[in-house]
């Protein structure tokens, strides 16, 4: 557990954008599980309380995490984004020292 580098997206779309973003990151998540065998869990869920999206990634290390930051479609995400207004404030990145947890595969 060491090593593995473990983050909390926040993503707060903006009104009425809530359907792309979903599709947006619904894209996303097989695009890493298919290219990036050091994406350890990706997870993309929706809090309609707070109005955001989760995303909960978890890597082999550091390195890994900045793989996917420099994929092609990850930078797509974010340029179409940009473009369209999808989000109503900047992602919000949480670095998380994980100390304990198990996960049971599914």
């Amino acid at each position: 557990m060491k090593n593995m580098f473990l983050a909390i997206n926040i993503v707060t779309p903006a009104e009425g954008k809530q359907e792309r973003v979903q599709g947006m990151l619904s894209h996303l998540v097989p695009e890493a599980e298919k290219y990036e065998p050091e994406a350890l869990m990706f997870c993309a869920s929706w809090c309609a309380t707070a109005g955001v999206f989760y995303v909960v990634e978890m890597f082999a290390n550091e390195a890994a995490q900045e793989y996917h930051r420099n994929q092609p479609y990850t930078a797509e995400l974010r340029r179409i984004s940009r473009e369209e207004h999808n989000l109503a404030k900047r992602v919000e990145v949480q670095v998380l020292d994980r100390f304990a947890g198990f996960n049971r595969g599914y």
